[in-house]
Parts: structure tokens; sequence; C-alpha cells
């Protein structure tokens, strides 16, 4: 039986006049609506225990046994998040480490180490319980000690901004946390709830190094071989506390070459794969499969375009200049089809249709060469001027692209490939193009804090405005959904319009192709702790 947060989600995305598809699970729940109104599910058990045998109606007896095999087209970066800035570790750790909710693609979430959340609105405070009896593979108690330790570290490590910026926490009892904030969010409960619980007891015993390396969890597997940018071999957690998992285990294969990657699909040698690149997409379907992305904003890739806008006397610190070359001087539908074929296009602002900072009276960037050059003309640069395309080899198809837009413009562009921007973002001083890649968000308000502002990692070169920061300040103290999504369309116009600071290369919808043979992987729904648990080979 699907759960009524189906029908509270449906309720929230017809207003936002997005229809999205919610996700659905086990019986026995009710929902409510929480305060970041999303909606909460309040239950005893969130999913049937994994270890029954007999599945939902109309996929017939469960068959145990056999491993799931999927494959990611990067390679992991760190399996800690606890301390990470940035990290693509929901892609490996899903497994074996669990966060406190299973949060669903649609705003939605279910509560899964976590038994209840609680706020105080006036108090801003934030009280957790934990689900009693969940241990981690290493036997070690998942208690409020385990979730004190994790915010503490994550806020020492400098983390605060992704957590709604706590100021501390306190244990109430050996399973409950009371977290206290700085100021009112929205959003206390999803950015805590997306905290995956790693073992404090492992982190101690073998050091921060090698948690990055390695994971304990709760989860229904335990990793129990990483062959570097490789492979990850799973083994089932016969101790698992939903029960024991179908599967005898899992892998996951860091396969990065296109080709390989098609060919291991096709011949069935994984189980699912994500794709982003129309050769891949074209193969695949026409050996017959079909996508079953259900088109989330959070199921797109951006190409991420933003010249370095804080060096004063370069031409990019001109926000007329700016505007010249982003509004009117790129072909943005001929770079999006460049750098990644038909199935790129290009959107007028850094976000997509359903974003709830997309801004759909924001007018169609035109591309007008003559204007732009007639407006780099009024700021002074009637005859061009010099710069750099700061790229990484995953980019490089959109610098070449850009490099011809700009030598219309008489601005003569060189391209620059280097193993990352990092350096170049937290420095400031080089100027330039910098060129990057971004998923979607349905809600992009804390990453709007954590990156693209002033304090945020990519400070150091947007150049934003007094207003802006003022707005994304208000964005995340407001009270209703309806006033943050208003402030984030306003946020959206000053940085991709009135700023012109941050801007969108190109979109692409990620694809997700399964085999016929799987059953109960709600990894298309899920952003944050997919189940694992549910998985079964039908073979």
């Amino acid at each position: 039986m699907k759960r009524t947060k189906q029908i509270v989600a449906l309720m929230m995305a017809m207003a936002m006049v997005f229809s999205m598809a919610a996700c659905g699970g086990g019986s026995g729940s009710t929902t409510t609506t929480a305060g970041t109104e999303a909606a909460q599910t309040n239950a005893a058990d969130t999913t049937a225990a994994a270890g029954e045998t007999t599945a939902a109606a109309g996929n017939g007896e469960v068959k145990t046994g056999g491993v799931f095999r999927s494959s990611e087209n990067v390679v992991p970066m760190s399996f800690f998040t606890v301390t990470a800035s940035s990290t693509n570790a929901d892609l490996f750790i899903a497994p074996a480490v669990e966060p406190l909710l299973r949060i669903y693609k649609d705003g939605t979430y279910d509560y899964l180490l976590a038994e209840s959340m609680e706020r105080d609105d006036e108090a801003l405070t934030l009280t957790i319980k934990l689900r009693e009896g969940i241990k981690f593979t290493d036997g070690s108690d998942l208690n409020a000690e385990v979730l004190k330790w994790t915010i503490d570290t994550a806020l020492e490590a400098g983390r605060s901004a992704a957590l709604a910026n706590p100021t501390g926490c306190e244990i109430v009892d050996d399973y409950t946390v009371k977290i206290q904030f700085a100021s009112f969010s929205l959003e206390w409960e999803t950015l805590i709830g997306k905290m995956y619980m790693h073992s404090k007891k492992a982190y101690e015993e073998n050091g921060e190094e090698w948690c990055q390396v390695n994971m304990v969890g709760t989860g229904p597997y335990k990793l129990d071989q990483y062959v570097q940018d490789t492979k990850l071999v799973f083994v089932r957690n016969d101790d698992y506390w939903q029960g024991t998992p179908y599967m005898d285990g899992l892998e996951i294969h860091c396969i990065t070459d296109t080709t390989t990657a098609s060919s291991s699909f096709v011949n069935k040698e994984v189980d699912f794969l994500q794709v982003t690149d129309s050769n891949v997409m074209a193969t695949i379907k026409a050996a017959g499969y079909s996508n079953v992305a259900k088109g989330y904003p959070s199921d797109v890739t951006l190409g991420v375009c933003y010249p370095n806008s804080t060096i004063e006397g370069d031409p990019f610190n001109n926000a007329q200049v700016r505007q010249a070359v982003f509004w009117y001087g790129i072909d943005w539908a001929g770079v999006a089809n460049a750098s990644q074929g038909e199935v790129g296009y290009a959107t007028n602002q850094f976000g997509i249709k359903g974003s709830y900072h997309f801004d759909e009276t924001l007018e169609e960037r035109v591309y007008d060469l003559e204007k732009a050059k007639s407006m780099l003309a009024e700021a002074g640069y009637a005859d061009g001027f010099e710069t750099t395309i700061w790229t990484t080899a995953s980019t490089v198809n959109d610098a070449t692209a850009l490099q011809a837009c700009l030598t219309a413009l008489n601005i003569n562009a060189k391209v620059e490939t280097v193993t990352t921007l990092s350096d170049l973002r937290e420095s400031g001083t080089e100027a330039g193009i910098l060129l990057g890649l971004s998923p979607g968000f349905l809600d992009i308000a804390s990453t709007l804090k954590r990156v693209y502002c002033r304090d945020g990692s990519y400070g150091k070169v947007l150049g934003t405005s007094d207003e802006y920061e003022k707005t994304l300040n208000e964005v995340l103290s407001a009270k209703t959904m309806e006033e943050k999504q208003d402030l984030l369309k306003k946020c959206s116009r000053m940085l991709s319009y009135e700023d012109a600071v941050l801007f969108a290369t190109w979109a692409v919808d990620t694809n997700y192709f399964q085999q016929d043979y799987v059953e109960g992987l709600n990894r298309p729904d899920v952003a944050y702790g997919y189940s694992c648990e549910k998985i079964w080979l039908n073979k």
C-alpha cells in the first residue's frame, strides 16, 4: 500500500504547477506537514522487514541470493561524509551507511535512523530521537553520543552552513539530541536529516584517513573490498536492524569510459547504469531499454560558467561587460549542442523548470552579436580584450565552444586545462572564466549559502551585489515555502541577469537504466539513502 505521503506530495506539486511522481513504501504510516512543508512520515516501521519472503503485489515471490551490480561514471572522492565539504560519497556508501532520513527527490522524506524530529521555532531547536537497538557493523551502538559527535565534528570542519548553522547540541538522553540553531530555517530537518551516520568507534580506532577509504555504518551490507577507483564489493549484513537483506552482496563498479559502460550494461555485466552521454543513451535505447528516470530537477546535470568578477580593473569586474558577453554574446543553444550533442539544451538561468528557484518570468537569452558588441563599446571595450577560460578535462568541449563565441566578440580567450579549479576559486586572483559541473536542485537554498555567495566556497570569484547577499539571508530565514520560493527566484534573477555572475552552460537530463530482472530499486526516486535492503533479482 502506498503511503499517504504521496497524496501530500502531489498536492504540493500541484501548488507549484509541477507534477512529480512520489515514492511508495511500507504500510501502516501516517503523514503530516513538517516545518519545511515537506511531507513527513511518522512510522514505527519505515519499511517492511527486508527478510520477508513475499514481494509487493504483482512481483510474485521474492528470490533471495545473488549480487546486484551498479555502474558509476566517476570515482570516489571520499567515503567519510562527516568532515567533507564536497564529496560524491552518496553514490558509493548507501549499501553500508545510512542517513537519519530517507529523503526523496520530490522534497518529501521518511524517518530512517531517526525515529522522530521535533522543532521548536521559538527556541530555535530541533530535537532528534534515534531508533533504539541499532548497531554499527563493528558492534558499536548508534546512540545520542554518536549523533552529537557527528554534528560536533562537522562543525569543527567548517560545515556549519551545510547544516543550517547550528551553534551546538546537547544530549538529552541515551537516544535523544537537542540541536540549537543561530536562526530560524525551514531546512533544519532535511539538512540535518541527510547526514550519514558513520561509526564513531571506527573513526577513533583508525583515524580520518582510514575512514576516507573505508566505511562502517548501520546499513544492509558491509564493505568487504575496495579496489581504489575501480570497484567496491559489499557483503550481506546478517545482523541488519530491518531484517536480513535479500541478496548475498552488492557491487559498485567505477566505469568512467562511456563505451565500456555501455557495453557492460548491454551485456548484463552490470544491472544499473546512470547516463548523461548522448551516444551511450542512444546505444542502450537501441538495445531495447527504456529510461526509468522520473524527471526530477535533481536528475539534471548542469554545465557551470562563472567569470571571476572580483578583480578590480579586469573587464569582468564590470557588470555591463558581463551582461554584454553572457546575455547577448554567447550562443547558448549552440554551446549546449557542441558540448553535449543532441541531449544538451540551454536554460536561461542556473536551474531548470520545477526547481524552487526557477523564475519562469525571466526573458529568454537572445544571441545578438551586434548588441553585445555595442554594449562592450559603451563599457570601453570596443576592440575587445584578452582573457582565459579555465577548465578541467570534463568541460573542455564547453571551453572550446565558448572560445569560438568570444572570438566573434573580438575577445581573445586562451583555454587553460587544469586538474582542479579549487586553487583558482580559493585564491580569487586569476582573471578569466571558470567552468564546472553541478547537479540540478529542487531546493538550492543551502547550496547558495554554502557555495554561491561571498561567504561560500566560490565567494572570492563571484562579485555578488549587496542586494543579492541580503536576499539570500532572507531566503534562509523565510517562514513559509511560498516566501522562500519567491526569494529564491529573486536570487536566481540576480545571479544570472542583474549581477550576471553565474550561468548554466547547458543542461542534460540524466537517464537511468536497469535490467528488467531488478526489483525493489528506488534509486530514481531517492536523493539520500536509497533502499539497498529492498533490492532483489528476479532471475
